[in-house]
């Protein structure tokens, strides 16, 4: 059974934090969030050190999709940009992300090859509203019905008016999305989009550029927060920190109270089941 299609179908709120490999999964379930956003900014970075343009390869996402299933029990949503091509190619990988153990995909109306929503934004074109169309649904006929299909939608990121939007919104639902993304870096805007839209389809945001509005408050309003890519740029600010002040310093002991222990990271290896298995079978 598909948890997070039956919390969507239930209406029920539930948090998604952005991972990038299987620790940082493992940290996102250990953490007490209900799934991981599986990044296409957070693969292209620490995969290969690579913008988030549509670079990094679908089959590395499904298998780096593949080795989070195998070792975290919450779902996976991966962000397919904008679905590595046309619809034909959106139909094949999202059937094989499926494979892969993904309970759902994102797909997003940015052209292909997609840059980040929030690099040079005000030069961005979007997918026609049919090419987005025949994506989602191509999608929707490659997986199984349980499997989860969210729209995002960048249109109020470059400028769009709001009209043009909701037109783009209504679309995507009527082609077979179960949730939309309404993506944005301006709460007011996103507040007035959503004063009149009066869609019945569960709502998502991603608030990476407005983090000053509270997790109540967005739960007013949407029922799924992801939280991208924070992870990321956590573990990239502490890592400099750490590393600048052990050559600094010219002594690792003085960041040993701020970084894990070795028993610590031994539990996110599973090194007690290691043992456990040599002492069973290694006699």
């Amino acid at each position: 059974m598909n948890i997070l299609k039956e919390k969507l179908r239930r209406r029920e709120k539930f948090f998604l934090g952005g991972a990038h490999d299987v620790l940082s999964s493992k940290i996102i379930e250990n953490s007490g969030f209900d799934g991981v956003w599986l990044s296409g900014l957070g693969v292209s970075v620490t995969k290969k050190g690579l913008p988030d343009a549509s670079i990094i390869t679908p089959t590395e996402v499904g298998e780096i999709c593949f080795n989070i299933t195998s070792s975290t029990d919450i779902p996976v949503i991966i962000d397919m940009d904008s679905g590595y091509g046309n619809s034909t190619n959106a139909y094949y990988y999202a059937r094989e992300f499926e494979k892969c153990g993904a309970m759902g995909v994102c797909v997003e109306d940015n052209i292909f090859p997609k840059c980040n929503s929030f690099y040079n934004a005000e030069n961005k074109a979007l997918e026609s509203i049919d090419s987005m169309v025949g994506k989602i649904k191509a999608i929707r006929s490659a997986v199984s019905e349980d499997f989860c299909v969210i729209a995002r939608c960048e249109g109020l990121i470059v400028g769009l008016p709001k009209e043009e939007v909701q037109k783009r919104c209504i679309a995507y639902v009527n082609a077979g999305a179960d949730a939309l993304v309404i993506h944005t870096s301006d709460w007011n805007k996103l507040i007035d989009f959503l004063d009149t839209w009066d869609g019945d389809i569960p709502l998502v945001v991603i608030p990476t550029k407005i983090p000053e509005v509270s997790q109540k408050t967005l739960l007013k309003y949407f029922d799924i927060i992801i939280y991208a890519n924070q992870l990321l740029r956590a573990s990239i600010k502490a890592s400099e920190l750490v590393m600048r002040k052990i050559l600094n310093e010219g002594l690792s002991l003085e960041v040993e109270s701020s970084i894990s222990s070795m028993e610590e990271v031994f539990v996110y290896n599973q090194m007690a089941q290691l043992t456990e298995l040599e002492n069973e079978y290694l006699k």
